[in-house]
Parts: C-alpha cells; sequence; structure tokens
C-alpha cells in the first residue's frame, strides 16, 4: 500500500466488495435511459516507470462493463487513461467511448459539453489504439 499511497495521498479500499459495487450499478442502470460509465488506469497505471503487461482495462472494469450490457441499456464509455489501451471487446460492445486522457480541473464541465451535444469535437488522434 505504501506505492499507491505516494505523495501522501490518502487512498483507502472501499468496504464494499467489487460485486457489491458492480450490482449496485447494474440497479442504478436499469433504472436509466442510458449508463455513462467512467473508468480507465488510476494515477499509478501511467507515466514514466509505470508499465503494464496487459493494457486493457482492469478486470473489475470489465466485469462491471460486461454487466451493465446485460441491462440492455446503451453504454457510454467515458475512458481517462494515459496511453491507448485494448478495448476490442469495448468497442464490439458499447454504443459510444469517449478518450478524455487525464484532462484538468475544467475536464468535468468539457466532457458533460460533450456528452449533452453542446460541443462536438473534432480532431485526430497523435496516436494508434493496439488491437488484440
Amino acid at each position: 500500500m505504501a506505492r499507491l499511497n505516494r505523495n501522501g495521498a490518502d487512498l483507502t479500499l472501499d468496504a464494499k466488495s467489487p460485486a457489491d459495487m458492480i450490482d449496485e450499478a447494474v440497479s442504478a442502470a436499469k433504472k436509466a435511459d442510458i449508463a455513462v460509465v467512467v473508468l480507465g488506469e488510476s494515477f499509478m497505471m501511467t507515466g514514466e516507470a509505470a508499465s503494464r503487461s496487459d493494457i486493457g482495462l482492469p478486470e473489475n472494469q470489465k466485469a462491471l462493463l460486461k454487466a451493465l450490457k446485460a441491462t440492455g441499456k446503451p453504454i457510454v464509455l467515458v475512458l481517462m487513461n494515459g496511453r491507448p489501451l485494448t478495448l476490442q471487446w469495448e468497442d464490439d460492445n458499447l454504443n459510444a467511448i469517449v478518450e478524455t486522457w487525464y484532462g484538468g480541473h475544467r475536464a468535468g464541465e468539457a466532457i458533460a459539453d460533450v456528452l449533452f451535444g453542446k460541443y462536438n469535437p473534432s480532431g485526430k488522434l497523435t496516436m494508434t489504439f493496439p488491437v488484440t
């Protein structure tokens, strides 16, 4: 845990199990018209000296997406990450993917503007996403 709590960050594990949190998310999604799911890499998974042998979403996040997919609701995945990820299942099964990288202190407002159609981003990515 010392590595997770670098630079004085106070991170603690949630008392709920991953399965309990997935159940809560599925319950909320069933009541909604669409599920907007924000996932990606923690700050410790990317950057210098943060190599990963699997550059897909972590398994708990994939399990969440698969459980939400089973609800039949449209799903928008909002990604926050520092590198291109392998997203083959996500690309094949989700309705939309919004790549946000790691935005600054006003990223939330910008992402909301995109999700609600107030802004239509355009441009080309400067990198390629790997396919597994």
